[in-house]
């Protein structure tokens, strides 16, 4: 197991990447994270969240 493997399967919280408010697109990100998480998981939900 290589070390990407080792902290992902650590079952620790981790950083994928670090989002600030200097990123052009930051609020964007914050709109359609709430939007994905808000669809719930209705066969008509689950169809919206593919496109994201």
């Amino acid at each position: 197991m290589n070390k990407i493997e080792e902290i992902l399967n650590s079952g620790k919280i981790y950083k994928v990447m670090e989002w600030t408010d200097k990123d052009t697109h930051y609020h964007e990100y914050l709109q359609m994270m709430e939007l994905y998480n808000s669809l719930g998981y209705t066969p008509e939900a689950e169809e919206k969240k593919l496109i994201f």
